[in-house]
Parts: structure tokens; sequence; C-alpha cells
């Protein structure tokens, strides 16, 4: 069922898909699905969304199911399930990291953290302020893609990264490592471009992968446990 008061409000605002998209920060493809109400946005996306648009109203039947990193509580913690935390991710300017897997400390997890196969990482830097800060423990599901993501011999198709577009993402890239947003950039055919966008961006770029990159997608951001 489509988002029609997205659609309205959009349009009375005088602003096209593309525009909203450039505004977020995100792809046409994505606002074209929110409104034909095939994905929904994220809940600080939809924030933002409810701070453009006043008035609008969440898409249909979507109220449960917009997807977004639980907020920081007190997480339950089941006898016996620890979850290794492997070191310190950048979460601004990346870092040389000798891309060590033994843990340094371990985290309280839960059955279904131990099910994701998790591992867990200390936040530092300010590029992903508001939204994760120095300190943070954050829990991720292993995702292991390498690069370069476009070797002419062997083209990774952008079906592996659509899934985890719009994410927090740990990536290992050229050495050092970082904790960005995943925004995929689609080109003409089969082209694209992945770009780590910080959402602190007063004070950090962007970086865009191209095909002289080495390196490896570690991890989706799926929970963050914040100390008070």
């Amino acid at each position: 069922m489509k988002w029609d008061t997205l659609i309205d409000a959009r349009k009375q605002k005088r602003l096209t898909q593309r525009g909203l998209a450039k505004e977020l920060g995100y792809s046409y493809a994505t606002v074209s699905a929110w409104e034909r109400g095939e994905r929904a946005p994220h809940l600080d996306d939809w924030d933002t969304l409810k701070k453009l648009f006043p008035g609008i109203t969440p898409p249909p039947g979507r109220d449960a199911k917009m997807n977004r990193l639980p907020e920081p509580e007190p997480t339950v913690v089941y006898s016996g399930v620890q979850i290794p935390i492997l070191g310190d991710i950048p979460a601004g300017n990346p870092t040389w990291t000798e891309g060590e897997t033994a843990a340094i400390d371990y985290a309280g997890g839960t059955q279904r953290d131990a099910k994701e196969g998790a591992f867990a990482l200390r936040v530092s830097g300010t590029s992903m302020q508001p939204r994760y800060l120095p300190g943070d423990v954050i829990f991720l599901r292993p995702r292991k893609i390498p690069f370069p993501v476009k070797d002419p011999e062997a083209p990774m198709r952008i079906e592996n990264f659509t899934a985890m577009e719009g994410r927090c993402v740990a990536v290992l890239i050229n050495g050092l490592a970082t904790l960005k947003k995943l925004q995929i950039e689609r080109g003409r055919g089969l082209d694209y471009t992945l770009v780590l966008k910080p959402i602190n961006t007063e004070e950090h770029n962007e970086i865009r992968i191209d095909g002289t990159d080495e390196g490896e997608f570690q991890g989706e951001v799926y929970k963050v446990i914040r100390e008070e």
C-alpha cells in the first residue's frame, strides 16, 4: 500500500523523490520504495521526516515495523552468554588496525546475540553522533564481504549490499578500520558506488569506495549498549 501522506507532503514542499533522497542522504530508489510501501524508514529517519513534514502519518501498517537499532537499555543477560569485544572501532577518521580477532573483553549478551554469531566493538570518535557515542559497545552481525568490490575478473553484484543500505557497518578499508553508514549510489546499468557516510557531517567527511580499495565489510550494527 502506498505511503500517500509522504507523497502528498513531499509534493506540497515541491520536492521530487530525488530531491528528498538527497536531503536525507539516501538513494532515489530507497525513497521510491518507501512511497510504494515496499520498505519502511528506520525510526531515526522517521523522526527526520516528521520534522521536515509536520503532520505526516506513519506508512500504512508499518508502525511497528520501521527498522531501527534498539535504544540503549539494560541488556537481559543469560547465563553463559558472553559476546567478545574485539577492540575499538573509530567512528571518526579511519585508524590503522592490525585486524586483531582475540577478545580484549566480553559483554553480556542474550540468546539472540549468540544465534547471530555476534561480536562487539567499542566506539571511539564522534562521526556517528548522536546515534553512537564514544564508549558505546556495539553488537554486530558478521558480514565478511571482501574488497575490491569492482574486481573486473569477479564483479560483485549490487545485491550483495542492498540489505545493508542505510545501516551502520564496520569496515576495514586499506588497513584502516571505521564505522559509517552505508549508502549506495546507483549508476547506469549495473554500475554503482558504495559510500560510507558519517552522521556528524559537520566534522567528518564521507568515504567513497572504488575499485582500487582493499579490505572488507566486517559487520552490521544491530544493537548498542550505553553506560549511563
